[in-house]
Formats: C-alpha cells, structure tokens, sequence
C-alpha cells in the first residue's frame, strides 16, 4: 500500500466500517498505518494488533482493478 491508495475492509471493527471508502494517509512501518475516511479527514491509526484476525484489507482505484490483499 501507498499514501493516497483507496482501500477497503471486509468487516467492521472498533471505527472502521465495512466496505466504506478509506485512504491511506501514512505508512508508518509493515505492521502500522494511518487511514482517512477522506483525503484531507482526521486519521485512524492500524496496528497489526487492532485489525482483527481474518479481515482482508484490499487496495484498489475506481479505473483499476485489484491490486492487493492483506491478511
């Protein structure tokens, strides 16, 4: 993932809401990020230890297709 990729959940969690629109916002190590629900909104940081076990995060713009998983 990069800053500024769009990505989704496929389950809600603490604040984050299922297949809504977010952006990256910071990459701040493999395991940690910040997330927007706008380009300019407030951010969420992500941890590996607060993304739940079995939720995909799936990085994707509205032209192209999919272009990451993670698990």
């Amino acid at each position: 993932m990069q800053v500024n990729d769009k990505v989704r959940f496929n389950n809600s969690f603490s604040s984050v809401v299922a297949e809504t629109d977010y952006y990256v916002k910071s990459v701040l190590s493999p395991t940690l990020i910040t997330i927007s629900d706008t380009l300019g909104g407030s951010t969420k940081t992500l941890s590996a230890g607060t993304v739940p076990a079995g939720t995909i995060i799936y990085s994707y713009d509205d032209t192209a297709s999919l272009r990451d998983i993670v698990y």
